[in-house]
């Protein structure tokens, strides 16, 4: 989880730590001065590492050795913590990029699934070796947004250095957070048997601080995303699809259309559901899990299904129980969890009959973890997709 930690032994020993795999890009939370900080369970280039807000960190990153003191070091190890000083409070963004190439496929977590609106593929986030000559040696490394599909887990990549994947309405363009800059960017799909785009057709839509959690309206006019700008952090932005008009609509996460574009549902105070109206910013708020100011249980991603209006959404309710997918009506009522425990990003298929999930174990006992899963829009025929 991208934490370190101290241990005090009272003689020299060798210390086996149980390692699970574990998300591709980690976050961690930095204050002002020093840091103790893990890494992820791959290597981590110290020049790949990113910051928010950008320019924070004052120091490299500095390991100890029992022989020779702290060393500045260019790579974060597995299984160790270094030392980083920060001029404020912020985040630390480690990508597991290994200095080398992996001789055989590692496989790593499936994030952001987005399924794509002919209902063969699905976009997310994912990063692994690949063979690029197709002569069975794994000799490259591909991190950024891969299309899987739907029927038999087989996945190609597509986007390198890229996150939050999004399929315009009729499918012919992706829009896509780029790593390195922040900004939306949408690109022409030119093949989706072969994962081909068309890079003379990528475009750039934003210019203002980073950008993430876009969703194209179903009428394919505009584009709303969650803007953090220098003294903006978490506004509801809509802008054009050819990146014109850009105009700030609320605060919240995780915004999401309405059906006749209209509206938009978000995570707004408290993190409970909201629907606001795009023409004249009429709020409702349609969950109370947090009532009275209450910071209990945190709900993400609110999205309608297609074919009926109801609600799905994922909650992580106070108790011991984790995160679920549940669903309820189009007013916040008659609600009921439908995925097994550990249910994290989803996505409704275009005929609203079936939900793409990652299940996530962060224990890491459980077969399957960190891959996409499978169930009917009501929660039945659970099945793994991926492998």
């Amino acid at each position: 989880d991208g934490k370190g930690y101290w241990l005090k032994v009272s003689q020299a020993e060798t210390t086996h730590i149980i390692k699970c795999p574990m998300w591709p890009i980690v976050s961690v939370h930095v204050k002002a001065g020093w840091n103790i900080i893990g890494t992820t369970s791959k290597k981590v280039l110290t020049d790949t590492i990113m910051t928010e807000p950008a320019g924070i960190l004052t120091t490299g990153f500095y390991d100890f050795i029992s022989d020779g003191g702290y060393v500045e070091a260019d790579t974060l190890i597995p299984g160790k913590a270094y030392w980083v000083k920060a001029n404020s409070v912020g985040e630390v963004y480690l990508t597991s990029l290994p200095s080398g190439i992996d001789p055989q496929p590692w496989p790593a977590y499936y994030r952001e699934p987005s399924w794509h609106p002919g209902g063969e593929w699905i976009a997310a986030e994912h990063e692994d070796s690949i063979d690029v000559n197709e002569d069975s040696v794994y000799d490259d490394w591909f991190s950024g947004i891969w299309i899987i599909n739907a029927s038999t887990g087989d996945k190609l990549p597509l986007i390198r250095n890229a996150w939050f994947p999004e399929w315009n309405p009729d499918g012919t363009k992706l829009l896509y957070t780029n790593r390195a800059d922040r900004h939306l960017y949408t690109v022409s799909i030119t093949n989706l048997d072969s994962a081909s785009i068309d890079s003379n057709s990528i475009t750039q839509i934003t210019y203002n601080g980073n950008n993430y959690e876009p969703a194209w309206s179903p009428d394919g006019s505009t584009i709303v995303y969650k803007l953090h700008g220098p003294v903006e952090y978490g506004k509801i932005t809509v802008i054009n699809s050819d990146g014109t008009n850009e105009r700030r609509i609320t605060g919240g996460d995780d915004p999401s259309w309405s059906l006749d574009s209209k509206h938009l549902l978000f995570i707004g105070l408290w993190r409970d559901i909201y629907k606001i109206s795009i023409p004249d910013s009429q709020v409702t708020r349609l969950t109370f899990f947090n009532d009275d100011g209450a910071y209990i249980t945190d709900n993400y991603s609110p999205k309608y299904n297609s074919t009926n209006e109801l609600i799905y959404f994922r909650s992580d309710p106070p108790t011991i129980e984790p995160d679920a997918i549940l669903m309820m009506d189009s007013a916040g009522s008659m609600m009921q969890k439908i995925s097994p425990d550990l249910a994290l990003d989803f996505d409704i298929s275009p005929d609203g009959d079936n939900i793409v999930f990652l299940f996530w174990d962060d224990l890491c006992p459980h077969a399957g973890s960190g891959h996409l899963w499978l169930m009917n829009a009501d929660g039945t025929n659970l099945r793994q997709l991926t492998h």
